[in-house]
């Protein structure tokens, strides 16, 4: 608001010095987009007290205009964290950086778990195909569909599934298909658990080449 200001100027000139208790921002040029955001919000401040410094003034102004940003925002999150809110995606994402495999099949596995791998599914949901099928068996190709179904799927899985429950001695049901998607897991010893990484990523990286070969072919 010093006088010297060209900002300051404009600002007395169409009568928006004082707070305003319904602002109209209909005369101000589009041009100057800056002030019209800034005239909005200024009638959520409260009127300045006398005994308030400038800089007192300038901190409270920051912090609302900064909460009102905030809130209008939300929270910013991946989209598939977003359609699982409830899986611990920390666990997730260290599962994956400390897991013990070639830089290939992380990345595979990363394009995995992120949801990132243009299957027909998603594909035909963004009107880029004409279906949703699996050309190679004719089933909808979800992620999942080309890791554990499509081809010799089902049975490189239930063998993989079965030399996992060996190692973590439990039965193979409890082993789900679906960690190979979402790997929020944590066994321990720290030994068994790297065994298990190992082993899902490379059945990751080993299906989508398969599925890459085959789709090229």
């Amino acid at each position: 608001m010093k006088e010297q200001l060209m900002t300051a100027a404009w600002l007395r000139e169409w009568g928006l010095v004082d707070q305003p208790a319904n602002p109209t921002t209909g005369r101000i040029p589009k041009t100057m987009a800056y002030l019209v955001h800034y005239v909005l919000d200024m009638a959520y401040i409260e009127t300045p007290i006398l005994t308030e410094t400038s800089k007192q003034i300038a901190r409270r102004r920051y912090c609302t205009i900064y909460q009102m940003a905030r809130a209008g925002r939300g929270t910013q999150e991946i989209r598939v964290v977003q359609r699982s809110l409830t899986i611990d995606w920390n666990r997730i994402w260290r599962n994956l950086r400390v897991s013990w495999v070639s830089e290939d099949r992380q990345s595979t596995w990363y394009s995995v778990i992120h949801d990132i791998v243009p299957t027909n599914e998603r594909l035909f949901a963004m009107h880029l195909v004409d279906t949703a099928s699996c050309r190679q068996c004719g089933r909808p190709e979800t992620l999942l569909h080309r890791l554990t179904e499509c081809a010799h799927g089902t049975e490189i899985w239930e063998w993989t599934r079965r030399r996992m429950a060996m190692i973590l001695r439990v039965d193979p049901r409890y082993i789900p298909s679906d960690r190979l998607l979402t790997p929020y897991f944590n066994f321990w010893p720290p030994r068994r658990l790297r065994a298990i990484q190992w082993i899902l990523a490379h059945i990751v990286w080993y299906r989508m080449q398969r599925a890459a070969t085959t789709n090229t072919n």
